[in-house]
């Protein structure tokens, strides 16, 4: 008898979690329009160049990007609204800046400019 009533209790739970909708059910905040630079900036990203994955932390008032080749580089913002490089240690570090944009489907693209290099683009990968 208590088998028989652990079993409906099982079904019963994984019945009422199968509607719980699931995160990539929800809908995206503020799609479309362009993203605040805040913690909705943590995350994985795919980097449009080499298809590896990249990740955004949060460092105190601003970021740590590390990209797929595991290299490291502090981004803090900057007066125009967009993210600038900053060091960490007190190295020399390229002169980036990365502007934060949506994409037609809502995701966030991150655009990476330094002078004499073509951009690059992180598009979030959720």
């Amino acid at each position: 008898m208590f088998r028989c009533f652990t079993w409906y209790l099982v079904a019963a739970l994984l019945f009422l979690l199968a509607f719980t909708p699931a995160d990539a059910q929800m809908p995206i905040p503020g799609a479309g329009g362009r993203p605040s630079i805040s913690n909705g900036l943590v995350g994985t990203y795919v980097n449009q160049e080499t298809g590896g994955f990249c990740y955004v932390y949060r460092l105190g008032r601003g970021f740590l990007f590390v990209d797929d080749a595991a290299q490291r580089l502090a981004f803090a913002r900057a007066p125009n609204g967009k993210l600038q490089s900053f060091s960490l240690n007190g190295q020399a570090v390229p002169d980036i800046t990365v502007t934060v944009d949506r994409d037609a489907h809502g995701r966030i693209v991150l655009r990476f400019d330094a002078p004499g290099v073509a951009s690059g683009y992180w598009v979030s990968a959720s």
